[in-house]
């Protein structure tokens, strides 16, 4: 690790011309941007000089250190535009003024050598773009790349009691999205109108501190999806097992889960060689799998289901 650089003493006319020209004068240009996306009064801060000492001979931060500052900046916005959906993404937006409620953008050297190329960080307040100390210039678009998990980084450093965007979107996406559409197919097979309900919060805290149990642990990341999929394995299950215009069946099911609800939890312990299972408690149909067989064998979850009956 280098010790970092001190700014250059002056630069050039054309040099400062090339950063007048390429990037002071675009700054209006990546506020109207970055406002169309959802964050008003953004500032784009850099210190030329300090870029300067970091550039190369004959490379594009030397030659053109305007554009170069500019194209960091830019790249940002870009992935923000992916990253909130245009805007459109209101999670997303939200996550990040949380986090950076300074409205501030700061281009800055990776001195202590964290990043190959560059970065994001979300810290103090604001958001800062990275780019290693030899290779000013290299691979920009990546800078933001990872613009998700730097804010869920940063909203557990702030103690922020919120679910991390990705889970938050895929509740939207594989839960409620989802919720009306098997709620029909389940009322069509049980003659009763059920919700399907899971405590994300609790789950992924249960699994995250058992994590060293878990299958493959980028499943906990996609905790929604996953849960969707044992939803969808009951509702198969289900379907398997005849309940459709069965009427002992129906009410057997009814009257076990009087309540309307079918929960998905994952538990310490379930029944011996099993993956996944259903009992019924406290008025429910409680689809259960511990953390060593999360995600798997999913479809099998009603398997016993007339067993727990």
């Amino acid at each position: 690790m280098a010790p970092p650089r001190e700014p250059v003493a002056k630069l050039s006319l054309g040099v400062r011309k090339n950063v007048r020209d390429e990037f002071e004068n675009k700054v209006p240009a990546l506020k109207q941007a970055m406002e169309k996306l959802g964050f008003p009064d953004y500032a784009f801060v850099v210190n030329p000089n300090q870029i300067y000492a970091y550039a190369p001979e004959d490379s594009y931060g030397r030659n053109s250190t305007g554009a170069c500052i500019h194209d960091y900046f830019e790249n940002f916005i870009s992935r923000l535009s992916d990253f909130t959906d245009k805007g459109k993404d209101t999670e997303a937006v939200n996550a990040l003024q949380k986090v950076a409620p300074k409205n501030v953008v700061s281009l800055v050297p990776d001195d202590d050598d964290r990043f190959s190329y560059c970065g994001l960080d979300i810290k103090e307040g604001q958001v800062w773009l990275y780019f290693n100390a030899d290779k000013l210039g290299y691979n920009i678009y990546d800078a933001a790349a990872r613009i998700s998990e730097a804010i869920d980084v940063a909203i557990d450093a702030e103690g922020i009691d919120d679910l991390p965007i990705g889970i938050r979107r895929g509740i939207k996406q594989y839960l409620d999205g989802k919720h009306d559409e098997r709620q029909k197919r389940l009322e069509k097979m049980l003659g009763m109108k059920y919700t399907f309900e899971a405590d994300i919060a609790k789950n992924l805290a249960f699994l995250r501190a058992h994590k060293e149990q878990v299958n493959d642990a980028s499943y906990i990341d996609r905790l929604p999806e996953f849960v969707g999929y044992y939803f969808e394995g009951a509702l198969s299950g289900i379907g398997w097992k005849g309940f459709q215009g069965d009427d002992m069946l129906q009410d057997g099911f009814n009257e076990a889960a009087e309540k309307g609800v079918i929960r998905f939890e994952v538990v310490e312990k379930i029944d011996e060689g099993y993956y996944c299972d259903c009992v019924f408690e406290d008025g429910e149909c409680k689809l259960r799998t511990i953390p060593a067989q999360f995600g798997v064998n999913v479809d099998s979850v009603c398997e016993k289901i007339l067993d727990r009956l």
